[in-house]
């Protein structure tokens, strides 16, 4: 694409534009051997020859790097003789020229790699750099992880023109019902290789999609569109074959001086000193006032642009909306203390009685009942049922031996000593043989409750109990 002469030298690096034009001016500069002193001039880079006081001048481009999500009937390449549509065309003309890294088979689709960087470009494409490539394989049918024709892949198959491929990774993903998707990553670039080694343990592909160069994925690009490639993915691409990123190189016209630095920070000083002197004003002028006056419509500080706000329409003045809620009764002013007397509580909502529930052998059947259970009299034998119990008054009596009297049975260690009888037993004298107890009026008085000396309290729990008196016949 055709471009200034002076945008040309200064792209190169040569001066600014204007010391650029001032050069042209001055028969300093020649195009295709010959002098120019005409501004305008174009020149397309990369075709036309640019001198400088007998110096070559070949301007540097930034570097892009940009990931693609090619469609199925896409060629990996800048052109095609054949006319059919290549990946390049998938991206802007505006990013100028660029080629894919490496190949994808035009019946596969997925991430590919587009740049102007050839550096990154032979070690991700070198074989003995063995940068891994993700794809995602559609199978025919189910298939286990543990299938003895996915272990084959696992440590290497032969081709059909006799090349023995590197070990790859596969690994199950999930399954269809009536298709098995699998993740491979491989290290190597043959043709149609993904493909061939399905092939080669008879296995059915379906559909093949790339998804990452290494660790850097494809995303969640659309089908034929791009993105472009973070810092951070290009040094993994990198990384991934065992180089490293020459900074300088790519940073160009992205990395700032110090006189740009100081620029920048002399920016910034002035703009934080003219924000503090507009909130000091703002302060002295009432800008920053009471929320609330600000928040029921009035004017809030009176400088110069600052407006009156429309006033918020009171509740009550603002039509209904289907989501308000009902009207709250106003409060009852009682007495002239301004308290406020709660209305009356509704009166507590009766539950009205439930008709009784028909019984189950009253109510008619419906359809989800289950059949009625015959009684165990009616049903048929079983053959783990017991036999039938005979009635009581069938049973035969069983022998009970007679109980032996107490004076028959032998004496045990718990018996008590066998009671004396009745005439045995010594007489009791009679009550006039006894002696007499004396007249109430003969015992001595009783003292009174107030003349006794007091006793010391003592805990029920440890007061002494009577012992029992025996009964006597």
């Amino acid at each position: 694409m055709a471009e200034r002469l002076q945008k040309y030298l200064a792209t190169a690096g040569v001066a600014s534009r204007r010391a650029c034009e001032t050069l042209i001016e001055s028969g300093r500069i020649k195009v295709n051997g010959i002098v120019v002193k005409t501004l305008g001039t174009s020149v397309e880079p990369g075709e036309d020859v640019v001198d400088f006081d007998g110096r070559r001048i070949e301007p540097e481009r930034l570097q892009v790097y940009l990931m693609v999500n090619k469609p199925i009937g896409y060629i990996s390449a800048a052109s095609d003789p054949e006319g059919r549509p290549v990946v390049t065309s998938l991206v802007p003309p505006e990013y100028g020229r660029v080629y894919p890294v490496g190949r994808l088979d035009w019946d596969t689709e997925g991430a590919v790699i587009l740049t102007n960087d050839g550096e990154l470009t032979q070690l991700l494409t070198h074989p003995r750099h063995e940068v891994a490539k993700i794809y995602q394989a559609k199978l025919r049918g189910i298939v286990d992880n543990m299938d003895p024709r996915i272990e084959r892949l696992r440590q290497g198959v032969m081709l059909d023109d006799g090349y023995v491929t590197l070990p790859a990774d596969v690994i199950r993903d999930s399954d269809t019902g009536n298709h098995t998707w699998f993740v491979v990553g491989i290290r190597e670039g043959k043709n149609r290789q993904i493909r061939r080694m399905f092939e080669a343990v008879h296995l059915d592909l379906i559909k093949l999609r790339r998804v990452a160069y290494a660790t850097v994925q494809l995303g969640a690009v659309p089908l034929g569109d791009h993105r472009r490639l973070l810092d951070s993915e290009v040094e993994a691409l990198y990384r991934a074959a065992g180089s490293e990123r020459d900074l300088l190189k790519a940073s160009r016209g992205r990395v700032p001086t110090r006189q740009r630095d100081s620029r920048v920070n002399a920016i910034k000083e002035a703009g934080k000193a003219i924000k503090e002197e507009q909130i000091i004003a703002a302060k002295a002028e009432g800008r920053m006032g009471d929320r609330k006056t600000a928040r029921t419509g009035s004017i809030v500080g009176s400088g110069e642009g600052r407006g009156a706000r429309t006033a918020r329409p009171e509740r009550s003045d603002r039509p209904a909306r289907p989501s308000d809620r009902a009207a709250r009764p106003e409060p009852l002013i009682v007495g002239s203390e301004g308290r406020t007397a709660r209305p009356a509580r509704p009166e507590v909502f009766e539950r009205p009685e439930r008709p009784a529930r028909p019984e189950r052998s009253d109510r008619p059947a419906r359809p989800g009942d289950r059949p009625a259970r015959p009684e165990r009299s009616d049903r048929p034998a079983r053959p783990g049922d017991r036999p039938a119990r005979p009635e009581r008054s069938d049973r035969p009596a069983a022998p009970r031996a007679a109980r032996p009297e107490r004076a028959d049975r032998p004496a045990r260690p718990g018996d008590r000593p066998a009671r004396p009888e009745r005439a045995d037993r010594p007489a009791r004298p009679e009550r006039a043989d006894r002696p007499s107890r004396p007249e109430r009026a003969d015992r001595p008085a009783r003292p009174e409750r107030s003349d006794r000396p007091a006793r010391p309290a003592t805990p029920r729990a440890a007061r002494p109990t009577a012992p029992a008196r025996k009964r006597t016949r």
